[in-house]
C-alpha cells in the first residue's frame, strides 16, 4: 500500500469529501429504470454514504484514534461490511460481458444462504410465520465464488495492481467482528508479551474508505456520463490512477 505516495495523501484527503458531492447527483438516479446489478449499485452507494461518512466522523473526532480500543471495536465491523460489499461490486461489475451472470451467482447464493437460515429455525422450532419462504428463482445460475480469496485472485484495480494486498487488512476486521473482543480480553491472551496489545491490528480506515469510494468513481463515470461531466475535473485523478 503506498503510504507515502501522492496518491495516497490525495486519496486519505480528498476522496471521501469529493464522494459526497458526487452523490448529490446520485440521489436524482432514478433507480427503477435501472437494471438489477446497476440497481444494487446504487443501493450500496447510499449504504456506503451513510456508514462511511458516520465511520469518518467518529474517527476524525477523537485524538490517535487507531490506538482507541474501543473504537476499533465499534468501527471494524462496519469497514469490514463495506470492503466485503467493495469486492462484492467489483466481482460482479470486472468484466461486462459478464455483469448478469455473475450477478445471479450472488442472488443464488443469497438464495441458498436464506434456505439454510430457515431450515435452521425451523430445527430448533423457532415459528417463521411471516418470513418469506424460501425461493429458487436462481437455481440455474453459477456458484459464486467460494471464498474471498478465490474472489480476490480474479480482481485488479485500474493499474493492474492484485488486490490481494487487501486481504490481511480484512482478515484483521474479521477478526474484530468475529471475535467479540474487547481491551481486557485482548490484554489477557497477551499477557506475557509486552506491548502486544499497543501494536495490535491497526488499520487505516480513511485509507480503505477512500479507497473503495475511488472504485465508485469509476463506475458513476461509466454509468452517468452527465455525472462524470459535471464533477471531470475533480473525478479525473481518481479515475485515472486507481
Amino acid at each position: 500500500m503506498p503510504n507515502d505516495s501522492i496518491l495516497f495523501q490525495k486519496l486519505s484527503s480528498e476522496a471521501m469529501p469529493l464522494f459526497e458531492q458526487v452523490f448529490e447527483d446520485i440521489k436524482s438516479v432514478d433507480k427503477s429504470k435501472l437494471d438489477n446489478p446497476k440497481e444494487y449499485f446504487v443501493s450500496e452507494m447510499y449504504s456506503f454514504y451513510s456508514l462511511a461518512k458516520n465511520v469518518l466522523e467518529t474517527y476524525n473526532n477523537v485524538d490517535n484514534a487507531e490506538t482507541v480500543p474501543e473504537l476499533r471495536e465499534m468501527l471494524y465491523p462496519i469497514v469490514r461490511r463495506l470492503l466485503e460489499s467493495y469486492f462484492r461490486i467489483m466481482y460482479i461489475f470486472d468484466e461486462s460481458t459478464k455483469t448478469q451472470e455473475h450477478f445471479e451467482s450472488y442472488l443464488k447464493y443469497i438464495e441458498k444462504e436464506y434456505d439454510k437460515m430457515l431450515k435452521d429455525l425451523l430445527k430448533y422450532n423457532y415459528p417463521t410465520n411471516g418470513l418469506n419462504p424460501a425461493t429458487n428463482n436462481y437455481a440455474h445460475a453459477s456458484k459464486w465464488p467460494r471464498d474471498l480469496k478465490t474472489m480476490l485472485s480474479y480482481l485488479k484495480n485500474n493499474s493492474t495492481t492484485k488486490l490481494t494486498f487487501l486481504y490481511p487488512k480484512y482478515r484483521i476486521l474479521c477478526f474484530y467482528a468475529h471475535g467479540n473482543i474487547n481491551k481486557s480480553i485482548m490484554d489477557m491472551v497477551f499477557s506475557k508479551q509486552a506491548g502486544a496489545t499497543n501494536n495490535f491490528s491497526v488499520i487505516e480506515i480513511p485509507y480503505i474508505l477512500s479507497l473503495i469510494a475511488s472504485y465508485y468513481f469509476i463506475l458513476i463515470c461509466e454509468f452517468w456520463p452527465d455525472i462524470k461531466a459535471k464533477h471531470t475535473d475533480t473525478l479525473k485523478f481518481f479515475t485515472e490512477q486507481l
